[in-house]
């Protein structure tokens, strides 16, 4: 009788017996697929914002962020340096290896 009541009670303070979710989780998760599906039904019926097609005029063309100058003392400049020192010895070998064969 003590052996059933440790299990309805669970084994510690802390554990729950392993019945099933509770109605909050079950609640919880209906939440949860309703907004994802509404979400989705939303995402399917709205209309692309901008045509796929053709480009629209007036719109500012921006190929990439250009650097004016860059420093030599730059973090940037440093790590270049460094694949530098550390890959071209060894594409240098493996190249060599290459044409060789």
């Amino acid at each position: 009788s003590s052996a059933s009541q440790a299990r309805s009670r669970g084994c510690c303070p802390t554990c729950r017996p392993v019945s099933g979710p509770s109605a909050l989780e079950v609640m919880m998760l209906g939440r949860l697929a309703a907004a994802s599906r509404l979400a989705a039904s939303r995402a399917m019926a709205r209309p692309p914002a901008m045509p796929l097609a053709g480009a629209v005029r007036g719109a500012a063309h921006v190929s990439a962020p250009k650097p004016l100058s860059i420093r030599m003392d730059s973090l940037f400049v440093k790590c270049v340096i460094a694949a530098l020192i550390y890959f071209v010895p060894q594409d240098a070998v493996f190249m060599t290896g290459l044409f060789w064969y």
